[in-house]
């Protein structure tokens, strides 16, 4: 078998264009995360209220057939706003079932 070096070419700049990104995606990412942390010790100290923006999953949604999901914007409440942040950290990126939302 023949290897040509056009292939073998195109995968070594291919390699080196990955790592590239992978090397600027980790220092773009530690940029966020620091300026994260900072945005958290702000609302930390100047907010009163705390609030998060939730989404429906329309893959989930299929017998509705609808494009766009729904977007609600929900208050956290009870304890101090050190306690409000921390929680509504430890709930981003998870699901929310509507019945922890709305009391019957």
């Amino acid at each position: 078998a023949v290897v040509s070096t056009q292939s073998t070419w195109e995968a070594v700049v291919s390699t080196q264009s990955t790592w590239k990104a992978v090397v600027s995606t980790q220092s773009t990412w530690k940029a966020v995360v620091s300026t994260q942390s900072t945005w958290v010790d702000q609302i930390k100290k100047n907010c009163q209220v705390v609030r998060l923006i939730a989404h429906s999953k329309i893959s989930e949604l299929k017998q509705f057939r609808m494009r766009k999901s729904h977007v609600m914007e929900i208050q956290v409440n009870g304890g101090s706003v050190d306690a409000k942040v921390e929680f509504a950290k430890g709930l981003l990126e998870k699901d929310i079932p509507v019945k922890s939302v709305f009391r019957s």
